[in-house]
């Protein structure tokens, strides 16, 4: 494959001992005591002839949809790129400081926040001064199942698949940009920085003399194994779990599929998402019919206060409006290889249902162009008390969304695939 130009950036941004912890809710107040692992922020860019992409992955819980834009604009306008081009996304690790501004689930540091952004400028402009010729190949593999689905207690439905890019360079070195779908939150509640195990996949591919970089798959409802024995795992399951997976692609690299042909293209259109939005006056009920397992939850009474006065001030402008707007839909295609993102806590059944209808191969990935929080399939929403669907809007100040929500988004995500093929015929 001729041409293509590919190149890697880092910056460590690990905060220091004392900052506040996000994940977990509400008002924990979990202080890093100490780092098991490094967190950073990885780039790649990509360019073939005239087109070029940049692929930014950083160790953190979320981002922001507004924060993240500014980030891509700045990206687009230095190096004179279309928006559409900068894919700015997540890990969504539950072991670092806190950047998007989630009331309940840790107070933003400033100065981090202030480390992050500066942290992907210089991933980047790293990556961009990097950038060689490579060799493109990339795996789909079944793998082990490190995840289960929380929901259904059991291990269906969930994405097995670990998606892989392999960028080679002419001296034989790699990097390895993969993709898997399940929750980073092995070490529970304990105040510990860590990028969980995928931090340890990309630990564990270093050893091996080589670069990585991860991006987070649909995994709204996909916990790590060790959870189902209770809470809190350890260090040496986040690296069992990293092990495992450095295993596949060890032995399933030798059955890579080159890519064809070189073009990249990209793609991106906003969207809105439908809301259920209640009375008025079922919204100055809600503390009082409060679930009896929420009601005992320490800090919980407290949080509703929260999201209670934020929506009452807007309740006749989001009544108005009954959607949530800028919701961005993301494509990049590297040849045949498309990486489609979406900006949220996205359940697996999305990226089952879109693997079935596109002919391509797929790697879906998560929080990437920000977090709008969960998207749950349909089902779920026949369960009344179910977290994703009626209890974590509330974090982003929102109300649940509509049933109709998994619908609209495969609906939009087929549009937006369909969009990319047809540019690169």
């Amino acid at each position: 494959m001729p041409d293509m130009q590919v190149g890697y950036g880092e910056q460590v941004i690990t905060p220091p001992l004392g900052v506040e912890l996000t994940g977990y809710g509400y008002y924990l107040e979990r202080r890093t005591e100490e780092v098991a692992d490094d967190l950073k922020v990885r780039a790649l860019y990509i360019s073939q002839g005239q087109d070029a992409v940049i692929l930014i992955s950083c160790d953190l819980l979320s981002l922001s949809v507004e924060f993240t834009d500014e980030r891509r604009r700045e990206l687009a306008a230095r190096y004179n790129l279309p928006l559409s081009s900068i894919l700015l996304a997540c890990t969504h690790t539950h072991a670092g400081p806190a950047i998007h501004d989630l009331p309940g689930l840790g107070e933003v540091d400033p100065g981090c926040r202030a480390t992050v952004s500066r942290a992907i400028s210089e991933a980047a402009q790293a990556a961009w001064k990097d950038c060689r010729p490579a060799e493109m190949s990339y795996i789909h593999e079944t793998v082990t199942p490190i995840g289960y689905n929380r929901r259904m207690g059991g291990f269906v439905p969930i994405d097995p698949i670990l998606k892989t890019i392999i960028f080679t360079w002419q001296d034989g070195q790699k990097i390895y940009l993969s993709s898997y779908a399940c929750h980073p939150v092995v070490l529970g509640l304990a105040n510990i920085v860590s990028a969980d195990w995928p931090g340890a996949l990309i630990a564990r591919i270093e050893e091996a003399g080589h670069q990585g970089m991860f991006l987070q798959g649909f995994c709204g409802d996909v916990n790590p194994v060790s959870r189902m024995r209770g809470m809190g795992g350890s260090v040496e399951d986040l690296r069992l779990y990293g092990d495992i997976l450095y295993r596949h692609i060890e032995t399933a690299q030798s059955r890579a599929s080159a890519v064809k042909t070189a073009d990249i293209r990209a793609v991106e259109h906003r969207v809105r998402l439908p809301l259920d939005i209640p009375p008025y006056a079922e919204i100055k009920t809600l503390k009082s019919d409060l679930p009896e397992y929420l009601s005992k939850v320490p800090g919980y009474d407290r949080f509703i206060d929260n999201w209670i006065g934020r929506v009452t001030e807007r309740f006749e402008e989001i009544r108005r409006e009954q959607f949530l707007h800028n919701v961005p839909i993301q494509a990049i295609a590297l040849g045949e290889m498309t990486i489609l993102g979406l900006p949220g806590e996205v359940f697996s059944e999305y990226s089952l249902k879109l693997a079935v209808e596109n002919r391509s191969p797929l790697m879906t990935v998560g929080y990437s162009g920000g977090n709008v929080g969960y998207l749950p399939a349909a089902a779920a929403y026949d369960f009344t008390v179910d977290y994703a669907c009626y209890q974590a809007p509330r974090f982003y100040g929102l109300f649940p969304f509509d049933r109709n929500l998994e619908t609209v988004m495969l609906r939009e995500c087929e549009r937006i695939l369909r969009k990319i093929e047809v540019s690169g015929d």
